[in-house]
């Protein structure tokens, strides 16, 4: 399977593919600072070209995080798309993540071990190809949409989040595809940040990558995905509302017709 099939044609026809400060992926520096214990939403709506979805057509991410010891928290992240078109729609359930985090504090290690579960299904007329926006819109997370498929990712970085200024952080890891009915795929995993942040507000970048390993035969452009997000947050008592937008940087997400996705999200810490 190479990198094209996996992600551009195969997942429309039952290997398909779905950034925010969401509980299942590092947190971003326009989330919370500290979020120990939280509840989130996050709402992604893309934007692709020849393809007119009706508003809001949203791709929706619930997390939870809680927190077993100082350091350590269950995670767990459940993914729901509702797209439309003039005359035609689709629901799409994803693939729930669970797993566990470690978290040292504000500045210093984290880490994180984790697998969806084959759960996505796709209801109504868009024939599959819904699974295919999905993954496009965001493609750091594209197992969230895979049907029949069994993931499982670790990662490892450093982060510093001081109180107020700048800070950033990064973490490099691993994705292991299982589809039931193609072979197995291993993704290499990797971003970084860089941000602004003081007791109510929040601003940043997030450069992120995937690289797939199991193909050898593809060239190191052939084999990456690279995009980048911006956004701000702001906190309003434990309630923290921000927007971010991600767009694409490399020629195959947007000759694939992929130009941004546009986020609003709220996490409640308590």
């Amino acid at each position: 399977m190479t990198r094209h099939t996996l992600a551009l044609t195969g997942m429309a026809v039952g290997i398909s593919f779905a950034s925010a400060g969401l509980l299942a992926q590092a947190p971003a520096p326009w989330g919370p600072r500290n979020a120990d214990r939280a509840l989130t939403i996050d709402a992604v709506r893309p934007s692709f070209d020849g393809l007119d979805l009706s508003f809001p057509s949203p791709m929706l991410y619930g997390g939870v995080r809680w927190p077993v010891s100082p350091t350590v928290g269950l995670v767990a992240e459940f993914p729901l798309a509702l797209f439309a078109t003039q005359g035609s729609s689709a629901t799409l359930i994803g693939n729930p993540y669970v797993g566990i985090d470690y978290v040292a504090g504000p500045r210093g290690l984290v880490a994180q071990l984790g697998g969806r579960l084959p759960a996505a299904t796709e209801g109504g007329d868009f024939g599959g190809i819904a699974q295919a926006i999905a993954g496009l819109a965001d493609y750091d997370r594209f197992e969230a949409w895979i049907e029949d498929l069994w993931a499982a990712s670790g990662r490892v970085g450093w982060r510093a989040r001081p109180e107020r200024g700048l800070g950033g952080g990064f973490t490099i890891g691993a994705t292991l595809l299982s589809p039931k009915n193609a072979d197995k795929e291993v993704l290499a995993d990797y971003r970084a940040d860089i941000g602004y942040n003081d007791e109510r507000f929040a601003v940043g970048a997030e450069f992120t990558g995937r690289a797939i390993l199991s193909e050898p035969d593809l060239g190191v452009g052939e084999r990456t995905i690279h995009q980048l997000t911006v956004g701000a947050g702001v906190a309003l008592g434990p309630v923290w509302p921000r927007a971010f937008v991600r767009i694409p940087l490399d020629a195959d997400l947007k000759d694939a017709g992929f130009n941004t996705a546009f986020g609003l999200g709220v996490s409640w810490v308590f």
